[in-house]
């Protein structure tokens, strides 16, 4: 696509997103004081509770019921790893009562698969579900995937960061007593001095996770990376030569593939990065732009790059679309994936009232 070509679609796309319902997104209308206390009550004098809210959720037959087996799945788990920071805010995403109140949002207004997150936010998702249905009202969980992020310890700006060992649900154990769906797992690769090691450590770490994976059924989502030293920061390279050879390893990794999905970011010729593998793969959207047009531009070309391009995992494009709303931003990106909009139309249908 052209550069021109492009800049016309990004600008027909944001006039047809326009602004939902007239104004900015208002997240404190979410989630109440009074459902915060509550939740903070049932961690401090009933855990049981989370438990029990956990293993009584409905769940689904089949990861996708979109007769073509697509998936739009919301990402959360951007804090366990110290992501904070939102555009020039390096904690834009550390007020929690916010970020549940996005979450919601985008649980109670879109038609997204499901939400993929460390524990500490599926429970606090789970838990806010059951005490609202409990109330009487309505509640936004259904019978949405519930993916659990598991290694979470490669921390933000650390000294050792690409050491992203299993720190969050440990074992494919801990995702079946949880009573989820599946698991993500993050390897980010550098062929540079001693991050080369810790990257090959966590990936050797990460094969056995899932062969453990396999052993009980559960599909894994791998995340996989090529970064890069940039004044001092782990950055996304944007080599396209190292991209095509991550998606070869990350495509071998454990002792079955079977269950394996694969979370790669867009970048251009995403046609290569398809013929890269036979594994299903889902888009990553990475940092928060405050352009939701370009993102729905971008997912709009890479679902047409491969067959076995199959929908998106994306977080924070979603949750902080700028002034938009992040359901209607939701909304948009399930047009795309589950229904084969174009870009434009995506858009469209989504600015209308949910």
């Amino acid at each position: 696509m052209t550069e021109d070509r492009l800049a016309k679609e990004i600008h027909s796309t944001t006039e047809a997103l326009g602004r939902p319902g007239g104004g900015g997104f208002d997240p404190s209308s979410l989630v109440s004081a009074d459902e915060l206390a509550a939740l903070a009550a049932v961690r401090a004098t009933r855990p049981e509770y989370v438990r029990n809210a956990l293993a009584a959720r409905p769940r689904r037959q089949r990861l996708s019921d979109n007769p073509r087996g697509r998936l739009v799945i919301l990402a959360a788990d951007h804090p366990g790893r110290m992501m904070t920071a939102l555009g020039a805010d390096p904690v834009g995403l550390a007020n929690r009562a916010d970020y549940l109140a996005r979450i919601v949002r985008v649980l109670a207004a879109s038609p997204v698969d499901g939400l993929m997150a460390t524990p500490d936010v599926i429970e606090d998702v789970v838990v806010l579900d059951a005490l609202r249905r409990k109330e009487g009202q309505a509640g936004f969980l259904g019978r949405r995937l519930l993916i659990g992020s598991m290694n979470r310890s490669g921390l933000a700006g650390a000294a050792h960061e690409l050491w992203d060992m299993p720190s969050a649900y440990l074992h494919a154990g801990d995702l079946v007593a949880a009573n989820l769906d599946g698991g993500k797992i993050l390897w980010r690769y550098t062929a540079e001095g001693e991050a080369n090691r810790e990257a090959l450590e966590t990936m050797a770490a990460l094969a056995e996770l899932l062969g453990e994976l396999a052993a009980v059924d559960l599909p894994v989502f791998i995340e996989a990376l090529a970064v890069e030293l940039k004044d001092g920061r782990w950055a996304v390279s944007r080599s396209q030569a190292e991209w095509l050879r991550l998606v070869g390893a990350a495509s071998s990794l454990g002792p079955t593939t079977a269950r394996s999905w694969l979370k790669i970011p867009f970048l251009r010729p995403y046609e290569r990065i398809a013929a890269a593998t036979t594994l299903p793969i889902l888009m990553l959207g990475g940092p928060a732009t405050g352009n939701p047009a370009a993102l729905l531009v971008d997912f709009a070309e890479g679902l047409r790059s491969g067959r076995n391009v199959y929908g998106a995992l994306v977080g924070r494009n979603i949750l902080y679309p700028g002034s938009h709303d992040p359901a209607a931003m939701a909304r948009a990106v399930c047009h795309l994936v589950h229904d084969g909009a174009a870009a434009e139309e995506a858009a469209r249908r989504a600015a209308q009232p949910a």
